[in-house]
């Protein structure tokens, strides 16, 4: 999805600089990707963050589950 995502965004922009010559309302149109660029590499930055946030969240899980599994298991020996 990301890497769909960034070829759809390649060919889109080819030049922002020679874009303000043919038409005024093209400058518009690589100003608005530009900040979306921007945009999605804040993203990025922050889903960054969140992935490691998740990664200590799913051990915290899994231990949770062990307690289970020993609960489970000192529920069959008595």
């Amino acid at each position: 999805m990301k890497c769909r995502n960034r070829q759809t965004l390649s060919p889109l922009p080819p030049s922002p600089s020679p874009s303000p010559s043919p038409s005024p309302s093209q400058p518009t149109i690589p100003e608005c990707r530009v900040r979306q660029r921007e945009r999605h590499h804040q993203h990025h930055k922050h889903h960054q963050q969140h992935h490691h946030h998740h990664h200590h969240h799913h051990h915290q899980h899994r231990h949770n589950h062990h307690r289970h599994n020993h609960h489970h298991h000192h529920h069959q020996l008595v």
